[in-house]
């Protein structure tokens, strides 16, 4: 595979499931740093017969490479998204989402939450913002309505009754920063940084001890 020079110092191997594919290739979904998968043969790169799945190298700085057409790609303009889809519903857009990129993103993160530890909070918001998800403030607590840029956490809504939300460190009960999803399915489940579940039982137990 030929590469580009870029100024990305922790390239990454992203892989895309169509959402119409086999368990197996569902479960390779997700974002890898291409030092941990380079070597040969990882099933990351691999393709079954008739596979849609993209495998892409991700040089940053928007540059992008199919693994196995060799081309060489940029990331969505901006300025076209806000064009097309200004009066599109928040329904359609969705749909469009998943026709365009297979099952979406934080669907993908909420079956596989170590996912997470492929992103820093900063690198996920723009992921998602990339991927034309209607990122917000968080609606309640100490943060609310406070911009991540300000110090805040974020939220995004997927799947029709899903919520993810990311929580910093300031204000948090939980040790830290925090990730949650919650669906009509799981319920409510808390994760760290690495994708690790949190106990959050524990947690309060610690945070209470903190205050005394």
């Amino acid at each position: 595979m030929t590469r580009q020079k870029c100024a990305s110092f922790n390239p990454k191997i992203r892989r895309t499931s169509t959402g119409k594919c086999c368990e197996w290739c569902d479960k390779l979904a997700g974002v890898y740093d291409y030092a941990d998968v380079s070597n040969t043969g990882n099933d990351v790169f691999r393709r079954h017969k008739h596979c849609r799945c993209l495998v892409e190298y991700d040089a940053g700085g928007g540059k992008r490479q199919n693994v196995h057409s060799k081309r060489w790609s940029r990331e969505i303009n901006h300025a076209k998204i806000e064009k097309r889809t200004a009066t599109e519903s928040p329904k359609s857009k969705e749909k469009r989402i998943i026709e365009e990129n297979g099952l979406d993103l934080v669907s993908r993160i909420s079956r596989h939450p170590k996912m997470l530890s492929a992103y820093s909070p900063e690198g996920l918001k723009k992921a998602l913002e990339n991927k034309e998800y209607d990122v917000k403030p968080l609606a309640g607590g100490s943060l609310k309505g406070i911009r991540f840029e300000e110090g805040g956490g974020f939220k995004v809504n997927f799947g029709g009754d899903g919520i993810l939300q990311y929580h910093p460190e300031r204000g948090s009960h939980h040790e830290g920063e925090y990730y949650k999803i919650s669906t009509g399915k799981t319920g409510r489940k808390w994760y760290n940084t690495k994708g690790e579940e949190i106990d959050v039982n524990e947690t309060r137990k610690f945070g209470k001890q903190i205050k005394k």
